[in-house]
């Protein structure tokens, strides 16, 4: 009797170790997987919808970009001499045909940076089958004949009567050329007796989407007009016969050009490794516990409190308390448990930290590539528009101001970037040039970098602030021949930077005062408000390349200040 019911007791005891420690630990790793496969499938979702949206921005924004681009060549009054004597040109014979091709080509070549893309082109026709295009489509391996190809396919669908707008006429391909072009067509006609004066053809490549999709790198995208696939896989339909349960399925329209985008993610690419591990830790699991049903029928009597505690764990583990572990005090094979137990728990832990992590940096993704479309579009395209009519009127000057313009504005949009030092001083010199038309005063600035130096990475616009201080406060009360010199070298370790001129230059007294401001020696708030952009040049240096970045300010020869700026090497691994 007392066997049987020793027997029995073990098979309790057996009986318990699958309900307290086997049945909780699967069922909470079943609850767990399921919850995070669900999750996972959410924010897929979300994420390719958010993903969706911003390709459809960006293909919108492109259309909108060419619309302008042609418009802005159909409509500037000053080509209507050129395109007079283009549309009666079938060939060039003469020099001022040759200059005439010449300036039309320059013209479209200087509207097509609008476009700012690489696989988008733009070519001019006129009646006789003459064709001008921008040199970019010939520099990728394209030639003459294939445009003559395009042109003789685009010709029959253009709608002459229509001048208004930007015709999108589909898809253009060819045995001779495979490779699909999708045109857009602009008719330009002589406002006063309404004859057409040329044709302006605006193509974009189906290698402009693979670029697009290829940025992805889950999923699976196709791009359909009219029903019709025009890039992507072939492996996705616009309706597909059967809703397929094993894929999430998002789309978007473009409607500006009748277009839908299509993006299809497998579920076994989102949730392929989350499922594969799970079957990992539930076979590692079922190892364990069978190892305790042998040990429970030798040690029964001492796994009560044990097992007590390991049903603890797991309810409270299943409750969301991630963080509880079994408390280990000796070297016996429960405690062997649940040292084991604890490194699965880790390893779960790890496995949803990893998860949401992924999940985070995935949004955060998304949201820095919606955040990157808000540029300031309308002002650089308004400064891009006055360049070319200044150019076009012959304003050197002033074209060239507003050129330097729009490249400190480029510069101050990424800022988070960095620059190479040559190119930093020839930004440094764009705004020099603004200065001095803004001052009405001629500034002699120099730089002077060797070989070994041009290439070193600085953080963007760095030492701009510097030489708004030496034009601002060392040439106020205009010297005669204001110059700055800016010089840097290699000394022991380090890139050190020298800006000096030769203006009003500091007191001794207040030098001491800078220098201890810069180091951090009794800063006060009063005082760094007054220097907020040397003080904060002197942090960002620190911030980018630690406490062995400095910035000093010296007096010099010419009774101006020269301003040392050091960065250590070590942490510029460009130098």
């Amino acid at each position: 009797m007392r066997k049987l019911f020793r027997s029995s007791y073990y098979r309790k005891i057996q009986i318990y170790f699958i309900v307290l420690v086997l049945l909780p630990i699967v069922t909470v790793s079943i609850l767990s997987y399921t919850t995070n496969k669900e999750t996972m499938m959410d924010n897929i979702r979300l994420t390719n919808k958010g993903v969706l949206e911003v390709m459809a921005k960006e293909m919108e924004e492109t259309i909108e970009d060419l619309s302008y681009a042609s418009l802005l060549f159909v409509e500037n009054d000053e080509l209507h001499t050129y395109l007079e004597r283009y549309s009666h040109v079938e060939r060039i014979v003469d020099f001022e045909d040759y200059r005439m091709f010449t300036d039309l080509e320059n013209l479209l070549s200087l509207v097509s940076v609008k476009t700012s893309q690489p696989y988008i082109h733009m070519f001019l026709a006129n009646e006789h089958g003459l064709i001008i295009s921008t040199p970019g489509f010939f520099s990728r391996g394209k030639t003459v004949d294939q445009l003559r190809n395009h042109w003789g396919l685009i010709r029959p669908k253009v709608e002459l009567d229509s001048t208004g707008h930007l015709q999108w006429l589909g898809e253009i391909s060819s045995h001779t050329y495979p490779e699909r072009y999708y045109y857009g067509t602009r008719v330009i006609r002589d406002p006063s007796n309404r004859n057409i004066l040329g044709i302006l053809n605006v193509g974009i490549s189906e290698k402009y989407f693979y670029e697009l999709f290829r940025s992805v790198p889950t999923g699976k995208f196709a791009l359909f007009r009219e029903g019709k696939r025009f890039a992507g896989s072939e492996d996705v339909a616009l309706r597909p016969m059967q809703p397929n349960k094993d894929s999430i399925r998002n789309s978007a329209s473009i409607p500006s050009v009748g277009w839908t985008l299509v993006l299809e993610t497998p579920q076994e690419q989102v949730t392929g490794q989350l499922t594969r591990t799970f079957y990992i830790s539930a076979l590692f699991i079922m190892v364990l516990v069978s190892i305790f049903l042998v040990l429970s029928v030798l040690l029964a009597r001492n796994l009560h409190r044990p097992i007590h505690r390991l049903q603890r764990l797991a309810v409270q583990f299943g409750s969301g308390n991630r963080s509880i572990r079994f408390p280990v005090t000796g070297d016996d094979e429960i405690n062997d448990l649940g040292k084991t137990l604890n490194q699965m728990l880790d390893q779960i832990n790890e496995l949803i930290a990893g998860i949401e992590s992924e999940q985070k940096e995935k949004r955060v993704m998304e949201l820095q590539a919606l955040a990157n479309q808000i540029r300031p579009h309308f002002l650089l395209n308004t400064l891009n528009a006055m360049k070319i009519s200044l150019a076009l009127r012959q304003d050197k000057f002033h074209s060239e101001k507003v050129a330097s313009l729009m490249m400190l504005l480029r510069n101050y949009l990424r800022m988070d970037e960095k620059a190479t030092l040559k190119e930093e001083c020839d930004v440094l010199r764009h705004y020099v040039s603004l200065m001095e038309m803004r001052n009405d005063m001629r500034i002699d600035f120099q730089a002077n970098l060797s070989e070994e130096v041009e290439d070193s990475l600085v953080p963007k616009l760095m030492l701009q602030p510097l030489i708004e201080n030496a034009i601002v406060h060392g040439f106020s009360e205009r010297g005669e021949h204001p110059g700055i010199r800016l010089s840097a070298e290699k000394i022991d370790g380090a890139l050190v930077i020298r800006i000096s001129d030769n203006g009003v230059g500091m007191s001794t007294a207040h030098i001491d005062d800078m220098n201890r401001l810069l180091e951090g020696d009794g800063t006060d708030e009063d005082a760094a408000s007054e220097h907020i952009g040397v003080t904060n040049i002197a942090r960002r240096l620190q911030l980018t390349y630690g406490m062995q970045a400095s910035l000093r300010i010296e007096s010099n020869a010419d009774a101006g200040v020269t301003i040392h700026l050091r960065i250590p090497i070590a942490e510029n691994p460009s130098m």
